[in-house]
């Protein structure tokens, strides 16, 4: 029963890290490249991704947030199938360290660019708000499987 359950939690991080990078790509693929066609946004009054990702806070010396978050989720991807093909127990646990690691590290950057879509610019960016709740469910969910593997 417990490795099911753990199965269910490596399936839980793929699927935050796939989240999450899909809408960090689809922000780089619309508003940095312009491949994609922006017409999601504005949707309703303070909804408007264009607002949030084009504002003075986009960026951290140069580089896009999109772009770093888009690393940061391809990062927490390969993490997510290593702990989920791995078949070594001990490198799966330091792996996990790590992610939860990462994931509280990002959380705390998340809860800043919240603070900064609220308070600063008063615009919320939809793509943005896939991201932190990936961010959330990556940090909770590697939480949830090291408590599960210490539990042992």
């Amino acid at each position: 029963m417990l490795k099911e359950y753990r199965v269910i939690l490596a399936y839980l991080l793929i699927a935050f890290s796939l989240l999450g990078l899909g809408a960090m790509m689809y922000i780089i693929l619309s508003f940095n490249l312009g491949v994609v066609p922006t017409s999601g946004c504005p949707i309703y009054q303070n909804i408007d991704c264009g607002k949030v990702v084009t504002s003075a806070y986009s960026k951290f010396y140069g580089i896009d947030l999109s772009q770093l978050g888009a690393g940061f989720f391809a990062l927490m991807l390969a993490l997510s199938v290593y702990i989920f093909v791995s078949k070594n127990r001990r490198v799966k646990t330091r792996v996990n360290y790590i992610m939860l690691g990462l994931g509280i590290i990002a959380s705390g950057i998340a809860i800043y660019l919240i603070y900064l879509e609220l308070f600063v610019i008063h615009y919320i960016c939809l793509y943005c708000t896939f991201g932190h709740i990936s961010i959330f469910g990556l940090t909770i969910t590697s939480a949830i499987l090291l408590k599960s593997r210490n539990s042992d």
